[in-house]
């Protein structure tokens, strides 16, 4: 009987072998698994089957062992498993033990899930006491189930008999077999999580970008991820077990490498452990790739090893070395350009300029870098930058003074404002550019048409001097005859009246003509207001009738409604004399100069000249009937100096000054002839959409202007006159004091200063001049009030004079009228 238990008992250890072996079965699932050991087991409990304790047929075996055993240790499945055989060949086998065995087999598969649900899934450590417990419990299972045997008296007989066997060796086999099977079930688990736990870091080292790699102390590969097998192209088979630096190292690179691995294997240092370091790397193609590394050291099983991360940062470096290039570029460029850049940030401080910046602005780069531009003196750099910072890209020029010695330059700036990719304003860039000799040139050139302009100018009035002498000697003949009438002999009161009227009227003719030349040999200005062309060829109609031969008839058709124009009134002057001049010239033998005016609408002057303004024009036309002008000349007569008249008769300047002219005031001017037949000049000028106003004269009968008591100095070389406005002053009741010489003038009035409320003095009297009179008044007495006489004055010396404190002119010839008014105004202000 010892015997065939012992047997029974080494069964239950063969199983644990078993039991490992189909553990270590890696491809079996969990169900799949618990199905085999329940076979299993149910097996082992057959085997047993066939070595039993034979006191009665089918009376006792090792099966509550095991049944036990696969309760405990593989659960419900396989425990249902392994009863079902046990109970199927319980009752194949049949005897007398047969329901002392099936009622054993149950109950002990109840306790061993009990077993199994009291301590292993509620995580209870099972250890050789509770083992020892449930050896006890089957086995008390095992000696009371004899009672089922029949008779009862042999079931008695065996527990008799067996008990002890029961209590001491099959607890012990329980003990034993449950340890095995525990610890094989501890190592099972052990190796799922290590499995679990390898299949978490190959996912999560899968999952990374970078390659990661693990070297032992002697620089085998023992850990190679995906994205290092993708880097590499070894794969892990391939590269595991190797030595790593033989495989990826660059041989220039090797001889470091091995130094490096040495250093680490004998001190576990090196230069790359936890530090990022970039460095070349070779593919298994044998293609280089630049890759950043950073190693840390850790210990396993007692030995250092090197876990690396490894990142490819080849498109980077292509990228880094394209932006490097790029950056060589853009200063190269940027130092090299025939142009000054400066960048500002918002704050409008400077941080950046090329050489060529520094250059034209003659500074040192200490001087510029950091210079805040908000903070300028200048308002025309504030206005640029205060632009550039609101959004507003600006183009403008501006004079810049150098310091030391340097001449000062003028300069074009182009600033922009400089945005982020988000849109963000960071601040401006200006880019400049020394336009000096362009301005010299501009200078130059503005001074050449003045000196063509004024050419221009003498020369129409030296063309005009023929006609004005001879109209002159009639007027002087009419003035004096009459006033030697007057003189020999005795007339009525009516008669002397009349011959004086008409002294008087020819005077006044003689005056008008010498105002219209006044204004035709007047420099030009600047200033541009609103002009009446109708007006204006009225007037320049008259001197052209008084000064032309009589033998060319002058029409003037005006046409209604004609609106202003925005112009230069004496430039257009000089532009409708000269053609006039030209017309005249080109009728030798007498004709007809026809002038008309009449208004465009703009459709019509844009669909003759495109770049016209979207405007009405008013259309002035020049129709002679003289010689005309050859047709091979016509393409040329706009052209300075090109002239087909005598060398005495012209220079060939007038109408290239009339074309410049015409342009700078946005019109257009065309002509057209046919040689025998005679010319026609067509000139368009833009209207004025709004009327400026001007200030009109007014023209007040001498009785009606109030006169004073106040002293007047008048200071007049011409007897005649200063004998004249003498008497006219002292007419309205001023107090006059009358000088000839600008020198006793001006020490009469430092003698009588406070005398003195009035000054009126002639530009041309001996002594010294009008001008250097009314200086020398002025610093004698700051606030005295001055006005100045004269028939020509230069425009740039009179506006100099009313800066200075002049409180008055009066152009010469002027009547009675306006030397009154002017005094009484002058002297009324404050």
């Amino acid at each position: 009987m010892y015997n065939d238990l012992i047997f029974n008992t080494a069964l239950i250890l063969s199983l644990c072998t078993f039991y490992a072996l189909i553990n270590s079965i890696g491809k079996l699932n969990d169900k799949s698994r618990k199905i085999i050991m329940g076979l299993l087991f149910g097996g082992i409990i057959c085997v047993s089957m066939m070595f039993p304790c034979n006191y009665v047929t089918g009376t006792y075996d090792a099966i509550i062992v095991i049944l036990a055993l696969s309760a405990l240790c593989c659960g419900c499945i396989t425990a249902s498993i392994t009863m079902f055989i046990t109970v199927a060949c319980r009752i194949i086998t049949n005897g007398q033990g047969m329901w002392a065995s099936l009622v054993a087999t149950i109950l002990t598969t109840c306790v061993g899930l009990l077993f199994n649900k009291i301590f292993k899934n509620r995580g209870k450590r099972i250890g050789i006491p509770e083992l020892f417990l449930l050896g006890i419990i089957v086995s008390l299972i095992a000696i009371f189930s004899k009672i089922f045997i029949v008779p009862i008296s042999t079931g008695w007989a065996i527990i008799k008999d067996t008990w002890f066997a029961f209590i001491t060796i099959f607890p012990i086999a329980m003990v034993l077999g449950g340890l095995l099977f525990l610890h094989e079930n501890q190592l099972i688990d052990s190796i799922r999580e290590m499995k679990s736990s390898e299949n978490k870091l190959y996912a999560l080292t899968s999952a990374a970008m970078d390659a990661i790699i693990m070297l032992d102390s002697e620089g085998r590969v023992v850990f190679w991820n995906k994205s290092a097998e993708e880097m590499f192209g070894f794969s892990k088979e391939e590269i595991c077990g190797k030595h790593l630096h033989n495989l990826i190292t660059p041989d220039r690179l090797m001889g470091r490498f091995e130094a490096e691995l040495t250093e680490f294997k004998q001190k576990g240092i090196s230069p790359f452990l936890n530090k990022i370091h970039e460095m070349k790397a070779l593919r298994k193609d044998g293609k280089e790739i630049d890759v950043e590394l950073s190693i840390s050291t850790v210990f396993l099983n007692n030995e250092r090893h090197a876990i690396g991360i490894v990142r490819d940062i080849t498109k980077r470096k292509k990228l880094e070395n394209k932006i490097r290039d790029s950056e060589k570029k853009y200063r190269l460029i940027f130092e090299n350009v025939p142009l000054g850049i400066v960048y500002f940030n918002k704050e409008g401080i400077i941080n950046e300029c090329n050489e060529k910046a520094l250059k034209i602005l003659g500074i040192g780069k200490d001087q510029l870098i950091g210079l805040n531009l908000l903070k300028s003196n200048r308002e025309d750099v504030l206005k640029i930058v205060d632009n550039v910072l609101s959004g507003v890209t600006t183009i403008s020029e501006l004079e810049y003074i150098r310091e030391g010695n340097l001449n000062n330059i003028y300069i074009r700036v182009f600033a922009k404002p400089l945005y982020s990719i988000e849109n963000e304003l960071l601040g401006g860039i200006c880019i400049f550019e020394d336009i000096s000799e362009i301005k010299k040139a501009e200078f130059e050139k503005e001074k050449l048409n003045r000196q063509l302009q004024e050419r221009q100018r003498l020369e129409s009035l030296g063309q005009l001097a023929s006609g004005i002498a001879h109209d002159f000697n009639n007027i002087l003949s009419i003035i004096l005859g009459h006033a030697s009438l007057l003189k020999i002999r005795e007339y009525s009161p009516e008669d002397r009246k009349r011959k004086i009227e008409i002294i008087e009227k020819t005077a006044q003719r003689g005056a008008f003509i010498v105002k219209q030349l006044l204004d035709l040999a007047k420099k030009d200005d600047s200033e541009l207001e609103s002009v009446n062309i109708n007006q204006l060829l009225d007037d320049i109609i008259n001197v052209v009738n008084e000064t032309f031969p009589k033998s060319i008839e002058v029409k003037f058709i005006p046409g209604e409604n004609i609106p202003d124009t925005l112009s230069n009134e004496s430039q257009l002057r000089r532009v409708f004399m000269n053609l006039c001049v030209n017309a005249r010239d080109a009728m030798i033998d007498g004709g007809t100069l026809e002038i008309c005016t009449s208004l465009i609408k703009s459709e019509e002057v844009i669909a003759q000249f495109p770049d016209a303004k979207k405007i009405d024009h008013i259309k002035i036309e020049f129709k002679d009937t003289g010689i005309g002008i050859k047709k091979e000349h016509l393409n040329n007569i706009f052209d300075p100096f090109f002239t087909t008249k005598e060398p005495s008769k012209g220079t060939g300047i007038g109408l290239s000054i009339v074309y410049k002219i015409v342009r700078d005031h946005n019109g257009y001017i065309e002509v057209q002839s046919e040689e025998g037949k005679g010319t026609k000049f067509t000139i368009y000028l833009p209207v004025l959409k709004k009327k400026i106003k001007k200030r009109k004269e007014v023209t007040d009968e001498f009785d009606k202007i109030p006169g004073g008591s106040e002293t007047i100095l008048i200071i007049e070389d011409e007897e005649g006159i200063l004998e004249m406005m003498a008497a006219t002053l002292n007419i309205k009741g001023y107090n006059v004091v009358k000088v000839a010489d600008g020198t006793e003038a001006v020490k009469y009035f430092e003698e009588n200063k406070e005398k003195i409320d009035l000054v009126i003095t002639d530009m041309g009297i001996p002594g010294m001049g009008g001008d250097e009179v009314f200086y020398k008044l002025k610093e004698i007495k700051p606030y005295i009030k001055v006005i100045i006489v004269s028939g020509f004055i230069d425009p740039a010396l009179k506006t100099k004079l009313f800066k200075k404190g002049l409180a008055g002119f009066i152009q010469k010839p002027y009547n009675l009228d306006e030397l009154v008014r002017a005094v009484r105004n002058i002297l009324d202000k404050e």
